[in-house]
């Protein structure tokens, strides 16, 4: 989501009627052991965007 690979996905947003809900971020957590990518969780309702969008940072604590 910080990456501007993302920048296709935020258009979709924006052109469909869709309300986030919940956003998940493994920030520094590695969720997958032998891949190195950042990890996030979106959960999304078909519907009018309400701006009520929750957030949450899991970050690793080594």
């Amino acid at each position: 989501m910080r990456a501007d690979y993302g920048r296709k996905l935020q258009k979709f947003f924006e052109g469909n009627d869709v309300n986030p809900m919940l956003l998940i971020d493994f920030f520094t957590f590695q969720v997958f052991r032998d891949v190195t990518v950042r990890t996030n969780i979106l959960m999304l309702q078909k519907a009018e965007n309400q701006n009520r969008l929750m957030c949450c940072t899991v970050e690793d604590s080594n």
